[in-house]
């Protein structure tokens, strides 16, 4: 595999780059935020000048007007003070003189009143006689109370200015539904004496004129409001408001509005609704202007420049953006493909290192560069003894009429060998790869094209026209072979390759490199390589390799190992080959339980022949008892008839010994083809309880007692429970043993020192094993299979009825046990009985 250098620098490049461009645009950001806020600021300010001329000029208007209205009160005092007549001083005021002389009656000052010590009304200059009114009583107004009682809170005692004159609440007139402000000073004698009150009444509508004139926005306010903030004159986006009534605000404006010359705040209406206010008070009088305008409508031009701003640094700042995405993608397509290739690698480490199966990582050139523990131990061989080896090395040798490099075929000879093997495999027709293959005789007829060739070039996938292809295509494909193409037996030029225009019937030409194969045959046909793909080649050709058994030959033991191939490309992101894996499941176990599974099926066989052997044989031996019964008859009948003294009497008797034989035979044959269920009476012996160690001791005695010269032990291997219960007739099972051990004392021989061990041991499932092991000369491997047959022995004639076995065998399986036995010829011979014990007991 192609070992790429992984660009390492790639990752802190992109994070400088990043890095930059987040500076870059925090700081023009930064800047942006920073020059808004400064523009907000001065928006805000600008706001608040503007806010601040306009309270200058309406602070002077009311100033003016008030001082007018000041000094016509202080000229009525003049008058009384200069009175010779302490009872007629009140009557001196010339309040229509003084009203008119001012200038502002009746626009601004709508009347001009008298009010004597006790707050009756005298007269006005719109009632001189004081005949319309009738002295109505005015000493509970406010603006008269608070001269004539000296004991009314001093919140309102304050609102009288330093030269007595009080301004008071508007009120609405009840016949003229006018409003007006009441302004009002107290008049004296020439003592100092206080005679009564003179009352300026003012027009707050001329205020409200001049408010309305100045431009605030939909929902701009200027309001003349007094320290009582009770509002004398409001206008709220050009519209009368509030006249008389308390200044309402959602929270409390600073403290130092009542005292300051002139602040500004930013207040926040029930609404929610910011304001940017002025603050002007009117020198000299209990009174202060408030001009208010909505920040939305102060900062519309910023809100504007703000949004223009804002559009062109998102548009800045995505081309910024998309610039260091373009270049970082630049960037991260090679470090993407060598992340690819880092974590294909680490993969493979990975994998390789924990498969439980072996495994072969190849490079492109098809060299062995890496190998698991689990494949170099599958091999026999250390891995620096496999590095660098190519894989016909590893597996040599031809199996399966293929060798290994029939699908490794990485280079160009072994892919021309590949394409030549498939088209040999095809015999004639087109080979069923996905290579657009496409053979043309020396007449320029299509022989046959591959499916891949047909549907690129439009041919019929089923059976291609010879005359398919077009003259000129025809013609360029023969100077190609002509050109490249070698005569038989001779090498071609190898992998050069020419651009032909393919056309066939009707359809467009599609100019396409195409390689001339260097298979060459004696009719002049060719084939030609349409678009040739050496790496999608080679890696069809390596999936084919699937669960492929190959059988490896492990030198260290020269062991036989059988394994299951496996083999994958590796590639690139642009499809190019870089290397293979091939992986080695190794089979052993599976091979061995197939054996075993071969082992119970020739079992069960031998089982079911058995049981026919032993059906046939029951009924053979019913009809043979019968013809003895008939023999023993005549023979009885005959020994009868000649008495003791004949010289026949000695054959009889040989006679009677061969029929009482043949009767034994018969009885077994017999128990062999009887079947168990057959025999289950009330009183079976077969369903009795008897415990296995007592039986094994009284064998190993009687044995030992009657075999003379041959040891015979007992082993408890697995610590068997020594009251352990089995099932059935004792009888037969020490029958079984004495059996099997007096054929081990027959395979002992008297030639050697012979030995006899009856094991005991715990197996799965509730079964305990009882083996009768012997060292005597053992079983060959040919006849062992047939040991349980009925009338199989290998003994001399005369030394054995080949019954003894077949009996064994039948009554284990009565027993619902199975007996097995290996051996091994010099060596000895182990029978292995299995059977059921009683779980429902104590043991």
């Amino acid at each position: 595999m192609t070992n790429h250098k992984l660009p390492q620098n790639l990752p802190r490049l992109s994070a400088i780059i990043l890095a930059g461009l987040a500076t870059v645009l925090i700081v023009l950001w930064g800047g942006v935020v920073w020059g808004l806020q400064t523009l907000h600021q001065e928006a805000v300010r600008n706001q608040i000048q503007e806010s601040s001329n306009i309270s200058r000029v309406l602070q002077e208007q009311t100033t003016r007007v008030l001082a007018i209205v000041d000094k016509v009160t202080l000229r009525a005092n003049d008058t009384t003070t200069a009175a010779r007549a302490a009872g007629d001083a009140l009557k001196q005021v010339d309040v229509v003189r003084l009203a008119n002389e001012s200038g502002f009656f009746p626009d601004i000052l709508s009347q001009l009143s008298v009010v004597d010590a006790q707050g009756r009304f005298l007269f006005s200059n719109l009632d001189p006689k004081g005949e319309k009114s009738g002295g109505v009583d005015l000493s509970e107004r406010e603006h008269i109370k608070v001269h004539l009682r000296s004991d009314l809170a001093s919140a309102t005692a304050k609102r009288v200015n330093a030269n007595g004159l009080f301004i008071g609440k508007p009120v609405l007139g009840k016949v003229s539904k006018l409003w007006t402000i009441q302004v009002s000073r107290k008049l004296t004698d020439a003592s100092g004496q206080l005679i009564g009150v003179v009352v300026a009444s003012v027009n707050p509508v001329y205020f409200e004129q001049v408010y309305k004139d100045v431009r605030l926005g939909p929902t701009g306010n200027i309001a003349l409001v007094g320290d009582d903030d009770i509002v004398r004159a409001e206008v709220v986006g050009g519209q009368s408001h509030g006249m008389g009534e308390s200044l309402v605000l959602a929270q409390p404006d600073p403290d130092d509005v009542a005292t300051a010359d002139q602040t500004h705040f930013i207040r926040t209406d029930a609404a929610g609704t910011r304001h940017v206010v002025v603050s002007q008070r009117i020198p000299g009088y209990p009174l202060r202007l408030m001009i208010s305008t909505t920040a939305d409508w102060a900062l519309a031009n910023w809100y504007e420049t703000r949004n223009i701003t804002l559009v062109l640094m998102v548009l800045l700042s995505l081309g910024a953006v998309a610039a260091s995405v373009f270049f970082l993608k630049v960037l991260r397509q090679k470090e993407a493909q060598s992340e690819e290739i880092r974590a294909q690698h680490q993969l493979q480490e990975m994998t390789m290192d924990a498969m439980q199966d072996g495994v072969l990582l190849f490079d492109s050139r098809g060299l062995l560069v890496k190998a698991n523990p689990m494949a170099l131990e599958l091999l026999g061989k250390r891995q620096d003894a496999v590095l660098g080896e190519r894989i016909e090395a590893l597996f040599p040798g031809e199996q399966h009429q293929h060798r290994m490099d029939d699908w490794f075929a990485f280079g160009y000879q072994e892919l021309m060998r590949y394409l030549s093997l498939k088209i040999h495999q095809a015999s004639g027709a087109a080979p069923a790869i996905p290579v657009p293959l496409l053979k043309v005789g020396a007449d320029g007829h299509v022989q046959w094209a591959t499916l891949t060739a047909c549907e690129l070039l439009g041919l019929d996938p089923e059976s291609p026209q010879p005359d398919a292809l077009a003259r000129e295509t025809v013609t360029q494909l023969l100077q190609v072979q002509a050109e490249q193409g070698a005569a038989p037996g001779q090498v071609s030029r190898g992998t050069q390759s020419v651009e032909v225009d393919w056309r066939s019937g009707d359809l467009h030409t599609l100019r396409l490199p195409t390689l001339l194969l260097p298979e060459q045959t004696e009719d002049g046909s060719a084939v030609f390589w349409i678009i040739p793909d050496f790496d999608a080649l080679s890696a069809y050709a390596i999936r084919t390799l699937h669960n492929l058994e190959w059988l490896i030959l492990r030198p260290e033991d020269e062991a036989i190992i059988p394994v299951l191939l496996t083999a994958s490309p590796l590639l690139d992101p642009y499809s190019r080959l870089t290397g293979a894996v091939l992986t080695m499941k190794d089979v052993r176990d599976v091979k061995a339980q197939e054996a075993e599974n071969l082992r119970m099926v020739k079992k069960m066989e031998q089982s079911q022949k058995l049981d026919a052997l032993g059906q046939l044989a029951a009924g053979v031996a019913h009809d043979f008892n019968n013809l003895l019964g008939m023999i023993q008859s005549h023979a009885e009948l005959v020994e009868m008839k000649i008495g003791t003294d004949s010289p026949a009497q000695k054959n009889l008797h040989a006679i009677s010994q061969a029929i009482t034989r043949a009767h034994n035979i018969v009885l077994t044959l017999n128990s062999l083809g009887r079947d168990a269920k057959n025999d289950s009476e009330a009183t079976d012996p077969n369903n009795a309880l008897f415990e296995l160690f007592p039986l094994l001791h009284e064998t190993q005695s009687l044995l030992q007692a009657s075999m003379k010269g041959i040891a015979i032990s007992f082993e408890n291997v697995d610590n068997v429970p020594e009251t352990l219960l089995l099932r059935g007739e004792s009888g037969k099972l020490q029958q079984v043993l004495v059996n099997l051990c007096v054929n081990a004392s027959h395979a002992i021989g008297e030639q050697r020192q012979g030995r006899i061990t009856i094991e005991t041991r715990l197996a799965k499932d509730g079964f305990v094993l009882v083996d009768v092991v012997d060292n005597g000369s053992g079983i060959p491997a040919d006849i062992l299979s047939r040991i349980f047959e009925p009338f199989f022995t290998t003994k001399v004639v005369g030394k054995g009825t080949g019954l003894g076995l077949a009996m064994v065998h039948s009554i284990i399986t009565k027993m619902n046990g199975t007996i097995d036995c290996q051996s091994e010829v010099g060596v000895g011979t182990r029978f292995s009985i299995k059977l059921p014990f009683d779980a429902n007991r104590p043991h």
